[in-house]
């Protein structure tokens, strides 16, 4: 039970994010409540591809290769790639450094591969209480996004929380 309910926490701050973008660069049409929203595998345009969850095929065998997000800005040369934590607060500043060191391997095949200029990786960390660490603004900044959709993904956060807490005080 933990290991779903943890995963559907972690998705719903994805999804907030996601939808933010994929409204930004005129892959969707309409705005939905983050609980609402699916985000499809695969969204693109002429401009832009999008990736919800979905494994890069390199010519190498990585590791690391699924970040949760995958932003490809086709006329500008650059690709983001956006990986999502929530845990402790104790763990939020290790958690941030592993997520950029994940994809470094990543960062270069996808220079070679997709002939991009610029490779960069956006670590989403959040506490599994809410708290906010300070390096989530320079994120949620270079992603380009409302100031406010930290409280979106705070409150996603609080919510699965609480009903993790709920599940598991009232499982017999």
């Amino acid at each position: 039970m933990t290991q779903t309910e943890y995963k559907r926490r972690h998705d719903e701050v994805g999804k907030t994010i996601h939808q933010k973008l994929a409204l930004k660069y005129g892959l969707i049409g309409e705005k939905r409540r983050y609980y609402q929203y699916q985000p499809e595998t695969v969204l693109e345009n002429t401009k832009y591809e999008v990736y919800w969850d979905r494994s890069i095929l390199t010519d190498k065998s990585l590791g690391h290769n699924r970040p949760d997000i995958t932003i490809w800005k086709k006329k500008e040369g650059e690709v983001l790639l956006i990986d999502i934590a929530v845990t402790n607060d104790t763990n939020m500043g290790k958690t941030f450094a592993e997520k950029i060191n994940k994809y470094i391997d990543l960062n270069y095949e996808l220079k070679d591969l997709w002939r991009v200029d610029r490779v960069k990786m956006i670590p989403i960390v959040l506490s599994n209480m809410g708290t906010i660490p300070r390096n989530l603004f320079k994120s949620v900044e270079e992603l380009d996004l409302e100031p406010y959709i930290h409280q979106q993904m705070q409150k996603a956060v609080i919510l699965n929380t609480c009903h993790i807490a709920q599940r598991f005080l009232y499982s017999e």
